[in-house]
């Protein structure tokens, strides 16, 4: 599947927000106020700007 594509793996950026706030919890911090994403690379660093940059831009692509 296609990583940058939500409708192929959508509950990638869901499985994301549970392992932040896992992490946060692990080390004492409100998860409520913690935020990050993961990135796999120069490769899929690039993609989430590519498609953050569609959105803002195109937002019905």
């Amino acid at each position: 599947p296609n990583l940058a594509i939500d409708v192929s793996c959508g509950g990638l950026g869901l499985t994301e927000l549970e392992m932040v706030k896992h992490l946060s919890s692990l080390v004492g911090w409100d998860w409520r106020k913690s935020y990050g994403v993961f990135t796999f690379g120069g490769k899929g660093t690039d993609l989430y700007a590519i498609k953050v940059a569609l959105q803002r831009s195109c937002p019905e692509y």
